[in-house]
This record gives structure tokens, sequence and C-alpha cells, in this order.
């Protein structure tokens, strides 16, 4: 269920950017926001990016799988 709440307001502050390419955030910015959004941990810079790079595609109305990388 917490996993659902820290979704929810992720998904909330993605909104309020309104879609514009100017408010997407950057990995810096989501490593840094990251506690905001429920997450306790700190967020080494590759999963920033790896953040960021979901929120872009989200406002982008772009879908996207994750799955493992293969070997």
């Amino acid at each position: 269920m917490e996993e659902i709440k820290r979704m929810q307001v992720a998904a909330e502050l993605i909104e309020q950017s309104g879609g514009k390419a100017g408010d997407i955030p950057e990995a810096a910015t989501v490593a840094s926001d990251c506690s905001s959004w429920g997450v306790n941990a700190q967020l080494k810079f590759h999963q920033a990016e790896g953040v960021a790079w979901l929120i872009r595609r989200y406002v982008r109305g772009v879908n996207v799988i994750l799955g493992p990388n293969p070997c």
C-alpha cells in the first residue's frame, strides 16, 4: 500500500508540471527531490537518470516497458 501512495505522489508532481518540456526534471533534480516522493533512500546518479528518463517518457505520452538487461 505504501508503494501505491509513493507512486501517486510522484504522478501528481509530474501532472503539476503540465507536460512542459522545460518542467521535466533532470537527474540532479530527481536525486534531490526523491525524498518528497516518499523515497527514503539516496539515489545514485544512474538511478536518478533512470527516474528522470521515465518521467520524460510519461510526460511525452510514450509507453515504456522495463526489463532486465540481457547479459
